[in-house]
């Protein structure tokens, strides 16, 4: 369970990182999180392909996880990224549940 949730988190920071480029340029990725060691960014890159997608939680608009979904595909082919919208209570007992 517990390596299920790292694996989880890894990945979501995996989506968030790309996200975060696609959106307001590399410079700003790179500042948003710490970086990895390439050998690192390279294991949590091979856990998503193994589990063939990334699943991401937020409250950006239907319009604005369809960008986030064609970014993060377009950088990762042979991957995808499930975006649910969910934000406030729904968000936390979603996030609690899984």
């Amino acid at each position: 369970m517990l390596r299920n949730n790292l694996k989880r988190a890894a990945l979501g920071c995996l989506a968030a990182g790309i996200l975060t480029g696609a959106f307001t340029g590399p410079a700003a990725a790179q500042n948003a999180f710490p970086a990895a060691s390439p050998g690192e960014w390279s294991k949590v890159v091979a856990a998503a392909r193994t589990e063939g997608k990334v699943i991401v939680y937020g409250g950006p608009t239907a319009q604005t996880g369809a960008q986030y979904k064609a970014a993060f595909e377009k950088q990762y082919p042979g991957m995808t990224l499930e975006y649910t919208r969910l934000f406030g209570q729904q968000l936390m007992v979603k996030l609690e549940h899984d």
